[in-house]
């Protein structure tokens, strides 16, 4: 069974949450965060507490799904928002 979808019927006034997101925010997000505290990248994944993997992975990527951008965002003590000013869109 696939993941439920995020898209809907739009009505004047709704806020609608795209379903992905480009990668260079977080990428920017974690280099600074690198830089800030003196740490190689798999250090910022011991720091914020994601597997080194996954970080790896997001410095590779393009795109990245909205719950992936979340919890990035998240563990890099921002709101999606702040890395991404489109999280919410009308």
């Amino acid at each position: 069974m696939s993941a439920p979808s995020r898209s809907r019927h739009r009505h004047p006034g709704d806020i609608v949450l795209l379903d992905r997101f480009t990668a260079g925010p977080a990428q920017r997000a974690l280099r600074g965060f690198a830089r800030r505290h003196d740490l190689p990248l798999d250090g910022v994944a011991i720091a914020i507490a994601l597997d080194s993997q996954l970080i790896d992975s997001v410095m590779q990527r393009r795109w990245l799904p909205w719950d992936l951008a979340d919890a990035l965002a998240v563990a890099l003590g921002e709101h999606p928002s702040a890395l991404w000013p489109e999280w919410f869109t009308q």
